[in-house]
């Protein structure tokens, strides 16, 4: 196995940008959670799950000071304010992730925080879910780049993956023991509108204030180690489950009923052959099925209904269909070949 350490600390450091980018100070101050003294709380420990509260308070700038009149340099301010994170480790019975709570109470202005994740892990490229696709970029670039539902770093043999259903930003560093994995939680920056593509000439707007996500903030997401890279992992059913868990409702009383004990509308087989819509179809009466191949390979996967399918066809984005081959299916079981990094569209009718 794998062990992972000093994982999950908070780095806090000063925001000169505005919406569209984060920038640097001038003058930085960084602050962060290592060595810093916690309260460590056992809130529960029974055979289901266990789960730990860990809480900081510390103090950091309050604000940022300009260092002249054109607005183009600034520094952290001697001013403070607290901090207060409390984050709530939770581990289930035969989980495959760390569920991870975390709530900050922010008073501060223009700074960015950050959960970073040090890997140990000798990793070159980092991987980014996106539309219909996992991407691929280069760690150690100095850039933040954007993710859907999980970003995955991997030396091949075991990888590391973060999994939200919110956080939408990421940045692969080169540490000293390999790959550094940051995501920021928060970043408070001044309102700024600018058309000229300089910031001296940028009209700011710093009554308002809701850029600065005062008050209290609360995030959710799933640390996942695994063996191998992503696509040899369960990192995106663990994704969507988390995103999408399954929600279980009561139906009307008594014991009648024709439906079994146990029954599925539909069952997908086929590692990384991922559901993106299953749907009535604009148009028509037929039933829209899109499923996408977002690894490198090819895939052979099959999607197994509750009912016979009656005809089946390839169809485009705006459910036009496709002249040329037909989908293979057999029953109540639909075939599928897909190429990597390829999103297949299919109209079905099913025999009432």
């Amino acid at each position: 196995g794998r062990v992972f350490r000093n994982l999950h600390y908070f780095e806090d450091a000063g925001e000169f940008g505005q919406g569209w980018e984060h920038l640097k100070m001038f003058k930085d101050k960084v602050i962060t959670t290592r060595g810093l003294k916690a309260r460590i709380l056992l809130e529960y420990d029974r055979g289901l799950y266990a789960s730990f509260k860990v809480s900081w308070k510390f103090r950091i700038p309050a604000k940022k000071i300009y260092l002249d009149e054109n607005y183009d340099k600034a520094k952290r301010s001697k001013e403070t304010q607290p901090l207060e994170i409390t984050t709530r480790y939770i581990l289930r019975d035969r989980a495959r992730s760390l569920e991870i709570e975390t709530e900050i109470e922010n008073r501060s202005w223009d700074h960015r925080l950050r959960v970073i994740f040090p890997t140990g892990l000798n990793a070159k490229s980092s991987f980014a879910e996106s539309a219909y696709d996992v991407v691929e970029r280069p760690v150690g670039d100095g850039k933040d780049y954007p993710f859907l539902k999980f970003v995955d770093i991997s030396d091949g043999k075991y990888g590391l993956s973060f999994i939200s259903d919110g956080i939408r930003e990421f940045e692969a560093l080169k540490g000293e023991d390999g790959a550094v994995l940051a995501i920021t939680l928060l970043r408070a920056f001044e309102t700024q509108m600018c058309t000229v593509g300089f910031l001296r000439y940028a009209e700011r707007y710093p009554e308002e204030t809701l850029s600065q996500c005062i008050g209290k903030l609360k995030f959710k997401y799933y640390i996942h180690p695994h063996r191998g890279k992503w696509q040899n992992s369960v990192v995106y059913r663990e994704a969507e489950r988390f995103n999408y868990p399954l929600v279980a409702t009561m139906s009307g009383g008594g014991n009648r009923g024709d439906l079994p004990g146990e029954y599925s509308f539909m069952e997908i087989k086929g590692n990384n052959l991922i559901l993106s819509a299953f749907k009535k179809a604009e148009d028509s009466d037929a039933i829209v099925l899109r499923v996408f191949n977002p690894s490198e390979r090819n895939l052979q996967g099959e999607v197994k209904f509750y009912k016979k399918i009656k005809t089946a066809h390839f169809i485009n984005m705006n459910e036009e269909v496709q002249n040329g081959r037909r989908p293979s299916f057999s029953g109540n079981v639909l075939k599928l070949h897909l190429p990597y990094k390829k999103v297949l569209s299919i109209a079905l009718k099913f025999e009432k």
